[in-house]
């Protein structure tokens, strides 16, 4: 009796150790597709973003191209009228230069 009743007693443990392993066994497989659900929602995301952020970043890169031309170009206009200043005076004092050899010349 007490043999059967062991028996029984060990079945019961089985029964109910292979019941919580089936329910863990099963939460965790659950667990397993919502994360594979989430890693592919996610991966869906990140190609959306990818998009956008690539435009954005060719948007940066004509933006400081543009700047960087800006800047050339102030820096050549500074040259050119830091040049203009320079041969403005030496304008005038050859027109002054060119009067006094063409004056004899007129009045002849």
């Amino acid at each position: 009796m007490l043999q059967g009743s062991a028996n029984l007693l060990e079945s019961l443990i089985w029964r109910i150790q292979k019941e919580e392993f089936n329910e863990r066994n099963c939460s965790l497989q659950q667990k397993h597709k919502v994360g594979e659900r989430e890693i592919e929602e996610l991966k869906i995301r990140e190609k959306m973003m990818q998009k956008p952020t690539r435009k954005l970043s060719l948007y940066i890169q004509l933006k400081n191209k543009l700047v960087d031309r800006k800047k050339n170009l102030r820096q050549q206009i500074r040259e050119l009228s830091n040049e203009l200043r320079v041969l403005e005076p030496r304008k005038d004092q050859k027109i002054s230069e060119l009067n006094a050899i063409m004056q004899p010349r007129i009045k002849h």
